[in-house]
C-alpha cells in the first residue's frame, strides 16, 4: 500500500489525526522531527510553525510535489496573542519563504476530546492557493470521513488563526464545553 499521508509530529495531534485516518483505511507513516524520508503525497506538520521552518528549508526539493498542510496557531500561549500581524499569518509566510512549494492551512480550528466517539465526522475548514491540491485534499478528508469547507484562498489562513484563538479563549474560560464537531 502506497502511503497517502506523513504526519511529521507525535504529539497529541499528530497521533490523533494518525489515528483517525487509520480508523478510515488511509496509510499513515509518523515521523519525528528528524531528517526521514517523507513518503505520503499530503505531509502534515503537527509541530510549531518555527520547527516547520527548520525542517522545510534543508529540504525543499524533497517537498517540491508534496501537498503541506499548516495545522499551526502561531500563538504566545501566555496572552493567546498571534506571533504575526493582523495581515499574516503561518500559512502565509510559509508561502512567502518557499513560493515553489504547495501549502493549505487545515485543522488548526480541530482539536483533540477523548469525548468525540468514532463515528463523529469532525468539521475542517481549509484555505490554499492550489485549486487541484485543495480538491485532492478534500476528496482524501471525506474518505477519512471528516467533513470539509473550502476557506477559500491561503490569505483566509488568517481567518482561521484568528478562529481558532477564539476557540480557545472560549475553551479555557470555560464558556463552552469542547467543541465536538471541531473535534477529533
Amino acid at each position: 500500500m502506497t502511503t497517502a499521508i506523513s504526519i511529521i509530529g507525535k504529539g497529541k495531534m499528530g497521533q490523533a489525526l494518525a489515528r483517525h485516518f487509520e480508523q478510515a483505511g488511509i496509510s499513515v507513516q509518523i515521523l519525528g522531527r528528524e531528517q526521514e524520508i517523507v513518503q505520503g503525497k499530503f505531509v502534515i506538520f503537527a509541530i510549531p510553525y518555527e520547527d516547520m521552518v527548520s525542517l522545510i528549508y534543508p529540504n525543499q526539493d524533497h517537498f517540491t510535489n508534496k501537498i503541506i498542510i499548516d495545522i499551526s496557531n502561531p500563538l504566545d500561549y501566555q496572552t493567546k496573542a498571534s506571533l504575526f500581524p493582523p495581515h499574516q499569518s503561518a500559512s502565509l509566510k510559509l508561502a512567502e519563504l518557499f513560493p515553489n512549494l504547495t501549502f493549505i492551512k487545515a485543522f488548526n480550528t480541530t482539536f483533540t476530546s477523548s469525548r468525540v466517539i468514532a463515528t463523529e465526522s469532525p468539521l475542517v475548514m481549509i484555505a490554499g492557493d492550489s485549486s487541484s491540491a485543495k480538491e485532492k485534499l478534500i476528496t482524501l478528508l471525506n474518505q477519512s470521513h471528516f467533513k470539509t469547507i473550502d476557506m477559500g484562498n491561503l490569505d483566509r489562513s488568517r481567518d482561521l488563526e484568528a478562529f481558532a484563538r477564539v476557540q480557545l479563549s472560549l475553551l479555557e474560560a470555560g464558556h463552552i464545553d469542547p467543541l465536538q464537531i471541531f473535534a477529533i
